[in-house]
């Protein structure tokens, strides 16, 4: 349930008068100072062992440098991590949200790949069923995983023509009964396709309804 801001306000008003008469603004000011956190303050936070080998304590030295050496920002993010470290129910749920979407990515490409006739919609509607956690709150964008899939197969894509003398490549339509006959006839050229099924309906059909399209390229 979303409540209005006025609502919020009023609960907290009768608090927040109390807190301000005890508390002035240089004190809270002071306060927020000294949660603020600082290359100094977290590089004492770090505690380690007494009984170090040289090798350890060579990783101690570069961990205390690399804090000393890290702006508001990556400090901030270096925090988080730690907080990862004290939760380990939050690090495992990171954990398997990150695994399933490695998880998502590769089954995208995998498919993509074998499967090249496969619509890139398709293909990321399954990697969404196949591989979405209960702790995934956040979805994964699906136009991200179409551009992947059709990503990968643009090296196997064969060149768009740009006259009749093209090459049908078979290998990569994947249907070697597809094509029934290439026909040429001078500066001419009839592409024939069908399926056995289709031939097999054609047979046994009693009228053909024909069609033509007359402007190809």
């Amino acid at each position: 349930m979303v409540q209005e801001c006025n609502f919020i306000t009023d609960a907290w008003a009768k608090i927040l008068s109390q807190l301000g008469q005890s508390l002035s603004y240089e004190n809270l000011t002071e306060i927020y100072s000294k949660m603020e956190p600082s290359n100094r303050k977290v590089t004492k936070m770090l505690h380690f062992s007494d009984n170090l080998s040289n090798l350890e304590r060579e990783v101690m030295n570069h961990l205390q440098r690399y804090v000393r050496e890290l702006d508001k920002v990556l400090l901030k993010k270096f925090l988080r991590f730690l907080e990862f470290l004290d939760r380990p129910d939050v690090l495992l749920k990171e954990r398997r949200r990150n695994l399933s979407s490695r998880k998502r990515g590769y089954y995208v490409k995998q498919t993509a790949l074998q499967d090249i006739q496969r619509p890139a919609g398709r293909i990321v509607d399954d990697a969404m069923l196949r591989h979405i956690e209960p702790e995934d709150h956040q979805l994964p964008n699906q136009n991200n995983l179409k551009r992947t899939a059709n990503r990968v197969r643009e090296e196997l894509t064969p060149n768009e023509p740009n006259s009749f003398y093209f090459k049908l490549d078979t290998d990569y339509l994947q249907c070697d009964n597809f094509l029934i006959k290439d026909i040429r006839v001078d500066d001419q050229r009839h592409s024939v396709f069908s399926t056995p099924g289709q031939l097999q309906l054609l047979k046994y059909a009693k009228k053909w309804f024909c069609d033509g399209t007359f402007k190809v390229m």
